[in-house]
């Protein structure tokens, strides 16, 4: 295969861009590593408790009041990924975020405790619904 100077300067071109955004590229100190260790678990959780829900609730039968509750609660963990994505796009000069972190990290666990109650509770409500027909 033979490159004209023309396909072989863009090339150069491209490989240098990829570079220098690699370069570039900040990664996480220790304690935003520390913080962000827990989001795989946190997201194989909130997976877990959703197909829990999906399984025993028609979400789409939900009342409005719930199905927005589950909304934010499926959600809880975005402002957290966010956050790490926006530190993984960042330069070296983007300051620790530790701190916010933490506090979506809290935010994160609660939404994944509320969906796994969530769960119980419509199950719970489900079974009061079948009592009260009989």
């Amino acid at each position: 295969m033979k490159l004209n100077l023309k396909t072989s300067s863009i090339l150069i071109i491209i490989g240098f861009c990829i570079n220098i955004v690699n370069v570039s590229a900040r990664r996480l100190t220790h304690k935003e590593q520390e913080i962000a260790s827990s989001l795989n678990e946190l997201t194989r959780l909130n997976s877990e408790y959703l197909s829990k829900i999906n399984a025993s609730v028609k979400i789409e039968e939900l009342p409005l009041s719930k199905y927005l509750s589950l909304l934010v609660l499926k959600n809880g963990c975005a402002p957290f990924k966010q956050t790490l994505e926006k530190i993984e796009m960042a330069d070296e000069s983007f300051p620790d975020q530790s701190h916010g972190l933490v506090e979506k990290l809290s935010i994160c666990k609660r939404s994944t405790n509320g969906l796994k109650e969530f769960d119980i509770f419509a199950k719970v409500e489900e079974d009061m619904d079948l009592l009260s027909d009989e």
